[in-house]
């Protein structure tokens, strides 16, 4: 919300750098809050495997199926953003950050699944992430 507040006065007053900061501040918000979703998704789809052995297709199926799901809010944002715009509804920088929320939720995906102690740093905080990505012991 502060980045489209900044973004909106930086639209009225016509303050570029304004607008900037609130694209950016936007972009942000958006950002973590689609990762969170897809860390939820990788910590669930990663304790439904640690429960027994899944042949090497099934899982393939399940963690495409889980890439899917992770990129879809902002894969089905995008589209419903161009819609709106084509109708004359869409404005703020919500509609103009969520191309970039779509790659970054895409490209944070696979950086959690290939390297999944990232997760820890931006969202430790969730209850079972430090269960299903333990910190090694000193």
């Amino acid at each position: 919300m502060p980045g489209h507040y900044l973004w909106r006065s930086g639209a009225a007053s016509g303050n570029g750098l304004l607008r900037f900061v609130g694209a950016i501040l936007s972009w942000l918000g958006q950002s973590y809050v689609s990762l969170t979703f897809a860390v939820v998704l990788i910590c669930l789809v990663r304790l439904f495997f640690a429960g027994f052995v899944v042949a090497g297709l099934i899982q393939f199926v399940v963690w495409a199926e889980a890439l899917f799901l992770a990129v879809g809010p902002a894969c089905y944002s995008c589209s419903a953003a161009g819609s709106e715009r084509r109708a004359g509804e869409g404005e703020g920088c919500a509609y103009e950050t969520l191309g970039v929320t779509f790659i970054v939720t895409l490209a944070g995906y696979f950086a959690f699944v290939f390297y999944p102690k990232a997760a820890l740093y931006g969202w430790g905080w969730l209850p079972f992430v430090s269960h299903v990505f333990p910190t090694p012991s000193a």
